[in-house]
C-alpha cells in the first residue's frame, strides 16, 4: 500500500504500513458541499458508517457559504428537495425572507438531517493524502486541530468539486478546453437586502486556477474590490449585507471515467439507457472568448444561436467512477464530462442528485461486496427512484424543451 501526498505541487508516493489506520468507515466523503452534503446524509441514512470531512465550518458549499441560494435550471427530484421544503416551511415562522432557499436555514437542516442519520462530521479539516493499494483506494490521511489522522474506508466519495482526492490517487483527469485548458470564469456573490428580502447577485469576475493557493487568494481579494461590490455609497433601496468568501468556481479538474459524457454524443443521441439521474439546462458557458472554444461549441452558441435551448443529459454510473480505479467515486462537477458540456451538468439541483446517486452506488457496492463498477443497475434502480433522484419526467427531448411549458424544472432568475 502507498500513501500519495502533494508536496511542493508534486504528488509523492511513499510506502505505507498496513496497520496505519486509526479508525475505519464504510464510506468517507471528502467535501460536504453541494454534492457532498447530500451524499453524506444519503449514505448515513442507508446505515453505512459514514465520515464527512469538510474544510469549512458548515455543510452545503455554494448553496450556503457560497451565497448562491437561487436555482438556475437543473432537474427536479431527489432527497435535496425534501430538505429545501423544510427550509421553506421554517422560513415562514419569523426568519428572514430570501429570494431562493435560505442559506442559514439550509445549513441548519442539513446538519439536522446528518445528525439524525448518524453521520460523523469533521469540520475545518482537510485531506492531505490518499492511501492506494494498487488501483484500490484504501483510505485517507487528513489534518484537524493540529494533528494528522489516518482513516481507512471501503469507499471514498470525492465531493471536492476539484477532483482533489482522485488527482492525488493518480486517477486520470483533464481540465478546461482543449486549446489552453482554460475553464469557465468564476463569480463572487454579493448578498443584499432589497424590498424586504435577501437576494444574491451573481457576476463573472474573471478567471482563476483554484488549485493554486496564491492565485485563489488573489482572486478573492480582487473580486471583492470590484466597483460592482465596493461601491462609493449604498442607498436604502438595496443594502449591502455581505460578500461571500467562498468563490463560485464553475469548472476545474474533471475525471476521466469508465463512461464519459460528451456534447457531441449527446447531440447525436448516443447516451446511456441506464442513467443515475438527468441533468437539465442550457449550455451555460460564461466564456468571454468563444473563438477559442471547440468548433462544435462555436457552432452551437454563435452560428446557430442556441444558447437558450435546454437539453436533458442522462448521467451514467460510469461517469462517477474514475477509469481503472476501485473504492472511489467522483460526485460533483468534476464527474466525467467534457468541457463543452461541463456548463450544463454543473447546476446545483443536478449536483445534489449526483451526491445522492453516488451514495446509493456506494451502498450497493458495500452491501453486495463487489467492485463499484460491478454494481448491478437493476439493484440500484429502485433506490434511485425512491426520492425521484432518477425521474423519467426529467428526460426532456430537445423538441419538447422548445415547445412545452417546462414548469417543473424552470429556473429562478437572478434578481
Amino acid at each position: 500500500m502507498q500513501l500519495c501526498e502533494r508536496i511542493e505541487k508534486k504528488v509523492i508516493k511513499t510506502k505505507a504500513d498496513e496497520n496505519v489506520f486509526n479508525d475505519y468507515y464504510d464510506v468517507v466523503i471528502v467535501g460536504l458541499g453541494t454534492a457532498g452534503s447530500i451524499a453524506a446524509i444519503a449514505a448515513a441514512r442507508k446505515g453505512l458508517k459514514t465520515l464527512g470531512i469538510e474544510r469549512l465550518n458548515c455543510m452545503g458549499g455554494q448553496a450556503t457559504a457560497g451565497g448562491v441560494f437561487a436555482y438556475y435550471f437543473g432537474a427536479a427530484g431527489g432527497l435535496f428537495e425534501n430538505i429545501d421544503a423544510e427550509v421553506n416551511e421554517a422560513e415562514k415562522h419569523g426568519y428572514t425572507r430570501t429570494a431562493g432557499i435560505n442559506p442559514d436555514l439550509k445549513k441548519y437542516f442539513l446538519e439536522k438531517e446528518a445528525m439524525e442519520a448518524g453521520l460523523t462530521i469533521a469540520y475545518e479539516s482537510v485531506v492531505t493524502g490518499v492511501y492506494v493499494d494498487g488501483k484500490k483506494i484504501a483510505g485517507v490521511k487528513w489534518f484537524r486541530e493540529g494533528s494528522f489522522k489516518n482513516t481507512g474506508s471501503k469507499i471514498v466519495i470525492d465531493c471536492t468539486a476539484e477532483a482533489e482526492v482522485c488527482d492525488l490517487a493518480g486517477c486520470e483527469t483533464h481540465k478546461g478546453r482543449d486549446v489552453d485548458s482554460q475553464c469557465q470564469p468564476y463569480t463572487n456573490i454579493l448578498v443584499t437586502r432589497k424590498e424586504n428580502r435577501v437576494i444574491c447577485r451573481n457576476t463573472d469576475c474573471g478567471y482563476v486556477d483554484q488549485t493554486d493557493g496564491e492565485e485563489l487568494s488573489r482572486a478573492l481579494i480582487e473580486s471583492s474590490t470590484l466597483p460592482l461590490h465596493l461601491r462609493d455609497t449604498y442607498d436604502a433601496a438595496e443594502r449591502l449585507l455581505y460578500l461571500t468568501q467562498h468563490l463560485g468556481v464553475r469548472e476545474g479538474r474533471a475525471v476521466v471515467g469508465e463512461e464519459n459524457i460528451t456534447f457531441k454524443e449527446c447531440l447525436e443521441d448516443k447516451v446511456t439507457d441506464k442513467p443515475l439521474f438527468f441533468s437539465y439546462s442550457n449550455i451555460d458557458n460564461h466564456g468571454k472568448d468563444v473563438a477559442f472554444e471547440s468548433e462544435l461549441l462555436q457552432d452551437w452558441l454563435v452560428v446557430c444561436s442556441l444558447f437558450g435551448i435546454n437539453l436533458s443529459v442522462p448521467v451514467p454510473m460510469g461517469a462517477i467512477i474514475p477509469k481503472g480505479y476501485d473504492g472511489i467515486l467522483a460526485a460533483a462537477r468534476h464527474l466525467a464530462a467534457d468541457h463543452d458540456i461541463a456548463s450544463l451538468v454543473r447546476m446545483k439541483r443536478d449536483i445534489q442528485k449526483c451526491g445522492e446517486a453516488a451514495a446509493i452506488v456506494a451502498y450497493a457496492a458495500v452491501k453486495i461486496g463487489c467492485k463499484i463498477k460491478d454494481v448491478p443497475y437493476d439493484y440500484i434502480l429502485p433506490l434511485l427512484k425512491e426520492n425521484k433522484c432518477l425521474n423519467e419526467k426529467n428526460n426532456i427531448k430537445m423538441k419538447e424543451a422548445v415547445s412545452t411549458d417546462d414548469t417543473e424544472n424552470q429556473k429562478i432568475d437572478w434578481i
